[in-house]
């Protein structure tokens, strides 16, 4: 899967995450479809592991991968019967410390994968390293509640999901290929609203963005809020309500970097993916049977990139903005259908796609993700992939956003290619003082070239930004002279020096340096070492079956694909600097 990703050039993966679900017990173990054959030493799990103590509340956990052995504690047990292997793991029913010396606890049956060969999280994380891609691995989530607002989380053992979730993430740290992981994903999901009727889904990335500061230190979070636009929704979002509702959001990550990537709404019909010239014209067939008959700007209260302009002026200073980008139709009217594993909903073709990009790319959204890969991006005949692959790059979007004035570019994208060129002088720039450069991965992004700007203003050469052989020779120069930068950067969470040129967009809390992450765990010496892939000025992807990747390819704007187990798509794009 991971091949056929890069082959589009993606280079980020993101994943969901499975559910902790509370569970009732039979015989001494959870009373649940695949948990019958968890016994141990003649009885139920769940009675041979918690002998002696008081058992709360049961929970089952079902992911693909594998507990590591060193990660369990204070009577923590592996067990296999029947063909399964389950990890039995004591959690304090306190939703805080060690169990070790508990008297009470809640017990979570978690349902390995039977080998380590045959670990999806390991296969993803090792395969990602190795071909020099990102992982943002979704997080467990708690069940939705089952009576009242079932549309909200149920957080009555948010303690116990956050505890596990620390001892998931310490977990994490342990498989090989580790280094890949950039951050994790929230996938409960909430609208882009600012209600405190949706606190509890905020209460939930609080608890999660607590663990990850600790356990998972400059990992970044990512967030895909979907947005209701219809002007026949009493649940809709006004434009004015944005910036409110993406500040909430943002404000429960604490100091974790967050990247809030709303959904676009366009393959829901929720949302149109209009151009202010398509305001008057008729809303097209599959949005029309959700939002009705009649223009876009009789049933929306705005476009997509109306509604991520505000998102943008509400995350200044306090996130990253991504754009979710919806790859099916909201229903079959007029659309065709992937091979009916569709759920009523139908394939979006490349022009549609085309314009949803052009239409949410305002400044400040610096990536575009997709919902999903499987089945609307592979499904044939004439698979969504063949174009994505050759999918044009905008060479202008106006300040207004995906306006009708937006002029595209008709020659295909190469593939992402590593310059050796690239590598040296990111290499060359980081010694002689320059750190703002990133990995040197041989890609130039906007770091990239932001630190070309930088030395060669410094340096007294003329300001190009360009990463070429011209640069290459005077980084070779300032190195044999043993020139530096004359004044360092400032430290971490000061202001720039007002000499230095402001970045065209909105401030974020600064992307993670290599010298920051933390928890890297892969040891084999066989194993060519690769710092943190910089964040590229190109274009992702990602795969679902996996539960969940991203792709990207550096060409000024990024492609990316989400996926995750059954096929999210995280289709990324990322804007070049003004």
């Amino acid at each position: 899967m991971l091949d056929s990703i890069k082959s589009t050039g993606a280079n980020t993966v993101v994943t969901f995450g499975t559910r902790l679900r509370p569970a009732s017990l039979t015989g001494g173990r959870p009373a649940v479809d695949g948990f019958a054959e968890c016994q141990a030493d003649g009885t139920g799990c769940v009675a041979a592991v918690a002998r002696g103590k008081q058992v709360r509340s049961v929970f089952t956990y079902t992911e693909g991968g594998t507990w590591h052995a060193n990660q369990l504690q204070c009577g923590d047990r592996q067990v296999t019967h029947g063909g399964k292997t389950y990890t039995v793991l004591l959690v304090p029913a306190s939703g805080s410390g060690s169990a070790c010396g508990a008297s009470q606890v809640d017990v979570v049956v978690s349902l390995d994968a039977a080998s380590a060969s045959s670990s999806k999280t390991a296969h993803l994380l090792s395969g990602a390293f190795d071909r020099g891609m990102r992982v943002f691995v979704g997080m467990p989530a708690p069940i939705a509640r089952t009576s009242g607002h079932t549309w909200l989380p149920d957080t009555s053992y948010l303690g116990t999901l956050g505890v596990f979730t620390a001892r998931w993430m310490e977990n994490l740290k342990q498989y090989d290929g580790f280094e890949s992981v950039v951050g994790v994903y929230h996938h409960t999901e909430m609208p882009l609203s600012a209600s405190s009727s949706w606190d509890p889904v905020l209460d939930v990335y609080r608890t999660q963005a607590r663990a990850a500061a600790v356990h998972l230190p400059g990992r970044a979070g990512l967030v895909s809020p979907y947005i209701d636009a219809r002007r026949s929704s009493a649940s809709a979002t006004k434009l004015e309500q944005v910036p409110d509702a993406v500040r909430r959001i943002a404000d429960a990550a604490g100091g974790m970097h967050v990247i809030v990537a709303p959904q676009d709404g366009q393959g829901t019909g929720k949302v149109g993916a209009y151009s202010p010239d398509m305001a008057g014209q008729t809303v097209d067939a599959p949005s029309a049977a959700v939002a009705g008959a009649g223009s876009y700007a009789q049933r929306y209260y705005g476009s997509t990139g109306d509604y991520m302009r505000q998102v943008v002026a509400g995350a200044a200073g306090r996130a990253e903005v991504w754009v979710n980008i919806e790859l099916m139709t909201a229903t079959t009217s007029g659309a065709p259908v992937c091979d009916g594993a569709s759920n009523g909903r139908g394939k979006a073709d490349l022009d549609r796609v085309r314009r949803q990009v052009g239409v949410a790319s305002v400044p400040g959204v610096s990536s575009t993700i997709g919902f999903m890969w499987t089945p609307y991006v592979t499904c044939g005949p004439n698979p969504l992939l063949d174009g994505l692959r050759t999918f044009p790059s905008p060479t202008h979007v106006a300040a207004g956003g995906g306006g009708g004035g937006e002029r595209r570019s008709s020659t295909p994208r190469t593939r992402a290619v590593s310059s050796p060129v690239v590598a040296e002088i990111q290499q060359g720039l980081a010694t002689v003082g320059y750190p703002e450069v990133g990995a040197a991965d041989g890609f130039a992004g906007p770091r990239t070239k932001q630190a070309v700007s930088m030395f060669q203003t410094d340096a007294g050469h003329p300001v190009t930004g360009a990463a070429d052989e011209v640069t290459l020779e005077q980084v070779r120069t300032a190195l044999t002279t043993g020139w530096t930068r004359p004044t360092q950067p400032p430290a971490p969470g000061q202001d720039p020096a007002p000499t230095q040129e402001a970045p065209a967009d909105p401030a974020v809390t600064p992307w993670p340096s290599p010298s920051q992450w933390a928890g890297s765990t892969r040891p084999p010496a066989q194993t060519p070492s690769r710092a943190p892939v910089e964040r590229p000025a190109a274009t992702e992807l990602a795969d679902p079956t996996v539960s969940g990747p991203a792709l990207s390819r550096p060409v000024g704007v990024t492609l990316g694909l989400l996926a995750a187990g059954a096929g999210l798509v995280l289709w990324s794009r990322r804007r070049p600097r003004e």
